[in-house]
Order: structure tokens, then sequence, then C-alpha cells
């Protein structure tokens, strides 16, 4: 039952397809290896964006704090197709802040790509739903996920996969872990 429910929920977060027939060059599907060596997690059905796949780093980069604590980073979205723009808003935000989410996932380079960044809320939530199906309970980190969306000035959403807590949002300066993505 949990396996077929989670297949329908990854359907439904690619706009009805596993596979994109109409990107040029390669072809991906939801779990192969992406171009940087991440994990293909995402198809975008949304021809008009600039950018048709999603993958994520195959493994968590850090357990830090998202930073910019009782500080509002004005303009973050929970969206998926967002979190690039966040990384960048929380970025600007941090202000001498060092080795926060944002900015590790920022720096990160794998196989020549370095165009990596925190995942927003519902990239995560997609990023979540992959990594429980495909992974179990291996190499998901008990602490849970940053995501670049903030929900209040102290606060920011983050996903708890190996406890089950499918959402919520924690204090920026909790120690959670990243995972970065990257869009092509």
């Amino acid at each position: 039952m949990k396996k077929m429910f989670v297949f329908a929920a990854i359907i439904s977060l690619m706009a009805g397809s596993l596979f994109a027939e109409d990107a040029p060059g390669q072809t991906y599907k939801i779990g192969d290896t992406g171009p940087a060596g991440g994990i293909i997690f995402y198809i975008n059905g949304n021809n008009n964006d600039s950018w048709r796949y999603m993958e994520a780093s195959p493994v968590d980069l850090a357990v830090t704090k998202w930073g910019t604590f009782n500080k509002d980073v004005s303009g973050t979205e929970t969206g998926v197709g967002s979190g690039k723009r966040n990384t960048e808003l929380i970025i600007a935000a941090l202000q001498g802040e060092k080795g926060m989410a944002a900015q590790i996932c920022k720096a990160y380079t794998l196989n020549g790509y370095n165009d990596w960044f925190l995942p927003s809320k519902d990239e995560l939530a997609a990023l979540s739903i992959l990594m429980d199906f495909n992974l179990g309970k291996k190499n998901i980190s008990y602490r849970g996920y940053w995501s670049s969306s903030q929900s209040a000035d102290k606060f920011a959403y983050n996903r708890n996969i190996f406890h089950g807590n499918y959402g919520g949002y924690a204090n920026k300066n909790s120690k959670l872990s990243i995972r970065a993505v990257r869009t092509f």
C-alpha cells in the first residue's frame, strides 16, 4: 500500500509523466543518474521553463544551520522552481554568517557542475518521496532536511523523512541536514 501511494505521489509531482519524451538530447527518468552524477527526482512538465529536470546530490552535504535567525528573508517561495532564487535571497541576507545551508549548497561542485542550490519546500517534498521510496531508511538523515523556504522570521520549512514527518518548520538556528539540487 505504501509503495502504491508513493508511486502515485511521484506521478502527480511530475505532471503525469515518468519519462520526458520531448527534451532535446538525452532523456532521463526518475531515479536515473543525471549529468552531474546526482539522482533525477523531478521532471518538469512545463515547457515554458528554462529547465526540464531536477537532480539531487547523491549524498548529504552537511549538518548545519539555515542562518539569518530573527531576520526576515523577504521573497522566498515554496513552489517547485523557486529554490534557486530562494538560495540567492538567503545568501544575500546572510551578511557575514559562514557555513550556512544555502552557502554550502551554492558552493558545491560535483563532476564540474557548480549550479547547485538549496531546494524549496515543494522541491524538497518531491525529493523526499524519491528518497523514502528508493532508499528506505538508508542514507537518510534522522535530523531532517532544510528547504530554502522561510516560514517566518525565526523559522524555515524542513522535512524529516527518517521519522515519517513529511512537513514542518524549524528554528533557523537548528542544525539539520542539507541535500543540494540543480536544474538542467
